[in-house]
């Protein structure tokens, strides 16, 4: 139930339309999040929660506490090739070499940095933007994947069948 207030709740204050049109060709950043949660008056992980519900970008949010992924979201497309984190059913280390997981103010942690593969989930770059909270104890992280997914796990789409083979299968038995 709490989930669909929530989902009510970000269409009631983040109306789609406005919304879409907010961000229609704007590339993804923090400060266009930032631009999204001041206009409506909503947290920035609600602004990223309701870009990531309608975005076409294989992109994740992941907020991290005292150095562990204490929760992530992906967007749909992510999500189809088999890269998300389970942070609520696993203890999950921020990765080290992640701004998060750097934790250095001195860095451009808002403009973030494009890591290699291997530092996020996937088998690509990711860009990072982050966060890092006051205390230095909690990290906000939204990371971009590039549009060409590399070919990865596809939860969604079986393999086609082919009808022929099908054919010559049965006619074999």
């Amino acid at each position: 139930m709490e989930s669909q207030a929530n989902t009510f709740a970000s269409f009631l204050l983040m109306p789609l339309d406005d919304f879409r049109g907010q961000i229609h060709g704007q590339s993804p950043s923090l400060e266009l999040m930032a631009h999204l949660a001041n206009r409506y008056n909503v947290s920035l992980s609600a602004a990223i929660l309701k870009w990531l519900g309608i975005t076409d970008k294989r992109a994740m949010v992941v907020v991290g506490k005292d150095g562990f992924i204490d929760w992530s979201w992906a967007s749909r497309s992510l999500l189809k090739i088999g890269i998300f984190y389970r942070a609520r059913q696993e203890t999950i280390e921020i990765p080290p070499t992640s701004l998060a997981g750097m934790m250095n103010p001195a860095l451009d942690n808002k403009q973030g940095m494009i890591h290699p593969s291997g530092v996020w989930p996937g088998n690509e770059e990711v860009h990072e933007m982050t966060i890092l909270g006051k205390a230095r104890d909690l990290t906000i992280s939204l990371l971009i994947y590039p549009d060409q997914a590399k070919r990865q796990v596809d939860l969604e789409d079986p393999e086609p069948i082919d009808t022929y083979d099908l054919m010559v299968q049965n006619l074999k038995r």
